[in-house]
């Protein structure tokens, strides 16, 4: 009686089992690399919306009062919506300080509460850093949430973790973020 072997032989799962492990070293930081991107390109998204609530802010002020005065924020964590302090629970109802405050500190409660109606509660717990000059914003650096690495800039928008205001304004001054 002839006897017939079926099947792969221990070589043949040894190499194919190589081989995997082969394409797995390689593939795996770039599939790393590509997530790196993706969380990058998120938060400069995110950051150019929180940008353009806090300039959309910044008109209304300047229409109807003297501008906000120019400096750099401290981090500004955004409220949910329904937690709002300053300036009410609608955009289309929003109000102003009833005169203006005298430091930037004092002006940050109602940033946070702008960005906050702009945004939605998707935007709730979000941290935002913004340097204002003239009135208007001219950089800001966003993250998620406090403890996240991934900060997105605008208007130069962040490339890598460790992103500054003093980046996303296209400046080589360090201020503290």
């Amino acid at each position: 009686m002839k006897k017939s072997n079926k099947g792969f032989t221990l070589v043949e799962l040894i190499v194919v089992i190589a081989i995997i492990g082969i394409l797995a070293a390689i593939l795996v930081p770039a599939m790393i690399g590509y997530i790196t991107d993706s969380k990058l390109s998120s938060a400069n998204s995110s950051a150019k919306q929180v940008y353009t609530a806090i300039n959309n802010y910044c008109e209304k002020v300047v229409s109807n009062m003297a501008p906000i005065d120019a400096g750099d924020t401290n981090e500004v964590t955004i409220p949910t919506k329904s937690s709002l302090t300053k300036m009410g629970t609608d955009v289309e109802t929003s109000t102003l300080p009833t005169t203006a405050p005298t430091s930037l500190a004092e002006w940050e409660p109602w940033l946070a509460d702008a960005v906050a109606l702009s945004m939605g509660d998707e935007a709730a717990g979000s941290v935002f850093v913004c340097r204002i000059k003239s009135g208007f914003p001219t950089a800001l650096i966003w993250k998620k949430t406090d403890g996240d690495p991934y900060i997105g800039g605008y208007p130069k928008q962040a490339t890598k973790k460790d992103w500054s205001l003093a980046d996303a304004a296209g400046s080589s001054a360090a201020p503290t973020t």
